[in-house]
């Protein structure tokens, strides 16, 4: 079986004001939507040495409240979750 996975680097860096104006999703809504989109045991990644970790840190909180995920931990500069299944 293959594992899927998405990598999200650059979460959280390029949200501005203005993605609002027109109705953009927000960063934790885009995860969402990827989580959703994910097959079961697939992963998603997100790199800790961006200077906007902290919004993959939220993203990560959201999957484990929201969908379930496994924060199975880290490997070098990602964090990565784990969809169950």
């Amino acid at each position: 079986f293959r594992r899927v996975l998405f990598r999200s680097f650059h979460i959280g860096e390029y949200r501005t004001a203005d993605n609002d104006a027109y109705g953009a999703l927000t960063d934790e809504e885009m995860t969402l939507v990827l989580a959703d989109r994910l097959r079961p045991g697939g992963e998603i990644h997100f790199y800790t040495g961006s200077f906007a970790y902290d919004k993959g840190e939220a993203a990560g909180r959201a999957l484990i409240a929201k969908r379930g995920f496994v924060d199975a931990g880290k490997f070098k500069t990602l964090h990565i979750f784990r969809k169950p299944g």
